[in-house]
């Protein structure tokens, strides 16, 4: 995982996000976990990721999506 992939799971998120609901399609669900995925899995990046767009670090795609 790197900045770039985040910022692009980032866009396409945002761009769908009035698609999100009761039952979300694979490709949208998948968004959404591999984004929240990196939290934990790759925290610098997470962390240098965060810093570049201005976003809190606790976040998470959810934020996104509401």
């Amino acid at each position: 995982m790197n900045i770039k992939r985040l910022q692009e799971l980032r866009a396409l998120l945002t761009r769908y996000a009035h698609r999100w609901g009761e039952f979300p399609s694979a490709r949208m669900a998948r968004w959404q976990a591999d984004y929240d995925a990196a939290k934990y899995s790759h925290p610098v990046v997470w962390g240098q990721y965060c810093i570049a767009v201005g976003s809190d670090p606790t976040h998470n795609a959810g934020d996104i999506l509401a």
